[in-house]
């Protein structure tokens, strides 16, 4: 699957249209990019001369790091918790992580400065900038990608709570809504079953319609299952929303 390269063109806000449509001219055509691509701008600000530029890109998915979104939205101190042997955060076992948080995460206005300082086109010097994502216009089935930390530096507990139906229109996350169909179902979800990232077994749920029957696959075998199962699946590490009244053609 190709992922375009970012256009980012030095234009000041009233330009933005030109750097759009310079991308879209650019972009992949693939029938990957269609069903799961989602076009994101990106806003880049010097805080020293004041300019504003924009940046396009295609992502396919939406990355949600658990412990990222918990550290930073929840527990600021979270960091000087203690991990128990398995590598866990204990304090954390008993919190929640949301869909909608994970959307705010990805909105969140990040600050570039001192030693992580960027380049201002400019200013032709490192400034301190700030930059955030947007999503620009939604995808038709959305990819939502979660960890909840590593073996390393240490992992959450957190629950994890994301609805079967959302609705995009009604959240402050897409700037472009089309009314009509910014509503999605569960259409999908892949589990790791295992207390280490780097081994385990991975399992799948899926469905066709909002209505339809759950089945799980699981290697060579599918079975229909109650949705209720899925609880003992172990840890969703992605999320498969599909846009109502869409098929892939």
């Amino acid at each position: 699957v190709k992922n375009k390269n970012p256009i980012n063109l030095k234009l000041d806000k009233t330009d933005e249209k030109k750097v759009l449509e310079t991308y879209l001219k650019t972009m992949d055509t693939s029938t990957s990019t269609d069903v799961f691509a989602r076009i994101a701008r990106k806003k880049i600000y010097c805080t020293n001369c004041k300019n504003l530029t924009y940046s396009f890109e295609n992502p396919l998915f939406l990355n949600v790091p658990l412990k990222d979104i918990m550290f930073k939205l929840n527990h600021p101190l979270a960091t000087q918790y203690a991990r128990n042997p398995k590598g866990l955060f204990e304090n954390t076992k008993n919190s929640v992580v949301t869909l909608a948080q994970g959307l705010e995460y990805n909105s969140l206005i990040n600050d570039f400065f001192g030693d992580n300082a960027m380049y201002c086109d400019f200013c032709k010097k490192l400034t301190h900038t700030q930059m955030n994502d947007e999503i620009y216009t939604s995808p038709n089935v959305l990819v939502v990608a979660m960890k909840n930390g590593d073996d390393i530096t240490g992992r959450v507990a957190a629950k994890l709570s994301f609805p079967s139906e959302f609705d995009f229109a009604s959240t402050n996350y897409i700037l472009l809504k089309n009314q009509n169909n910014e509503k999605y179902f569960l259409s999908g979800i892949v589990f790791h079953m295992g207390e280490s990232g780097s081994q385990g077994h991975y399992v799948a749920v899926c469905r066709d319609a909002p209505n339809a029957s759950w089945y799980l696959y699981n290697d060579n075998k599918a079975i229909k299952i109650d949705y209720s199962d899925t609880r003992n699946y172990g840890f969703p590490c992605l999320l498969f929303y599909q846009k109502f009244n869409w098929t892939l053609k």
